[in-house]
């Protein structure tokens, strides 16, 4: 895990924390990462205690997070240095786990279902489907095609497939 320059947990402050590992990715990096939420990067500096910390305001406890990842219902991820982790947005994940259970309404199954679709939706974000194109300006048959080309004939394709006659 990055270190830190606060002295104790007590005066530990999140905001410190990203700053230091996005001037720790500059350095190591020569450029910026895209910092999100979803960011797998960072798993490998996002540990057990750090996740602890963010979540101990929604009540939730050691032992309670501790069950929650070792069944699955939190999901780990890995970094690109096959160290495990959680996401920045794991917390927000935990807060409604939490939630939903206190609504005393869902059995273990359906949580884990739940929480089985939200991590696949996330893993979707991760990925670059293969048919995005980062470049629409690329060319297409000889014919370079703007963005702008591109939304234009999408409208009026739409225009003609919504025509009653």
């Amino acid at each position: 895990m990055a270190e830190t320059t606060a002295e104790s947990s007590a005066t530990f402050k999140p905001v410190d924390f990203i700053d230091q590992i996005y001037d720790q990715t500059n350095a190591a990096c020569s450029r910026s990462i895209a910092f999100g939420l979803f960011d797998v990067r960072l798993c490998g500096a996002l540990d057990f205690g750090w996740l602890l910390q963010q979540v101990e305001c929604f009540g939730v406890k050691e032992q309670e997070l501790k069950q929650f990842s070792d069944s699955g219902l939190i999901k780990t991820w890995t970094d690109e240095e096959d160290i495990r982790g959680f996401l920045l947005y794991t917390p927000e994940q935990v807060k409604t786990l939490k939630s939903l259970q206190k609504l005393d309404r869902y059995g273990a199954e359906e949580l884990q279902h739940v929480m089985s679709s939200w991590d696949a939706d996330i893993e979707c974000t991760l990925e670059v489907l293969p048919y995005d194109d980062p470049d629409p300006a690329k060319e297409r048959r000889g014919k370079p095609v703007s963005t702008g080309t591109f939304l234009r004939s999408g409208r009026a394709r739409s225009r003609e497939a919504v025509r009653p006659w």
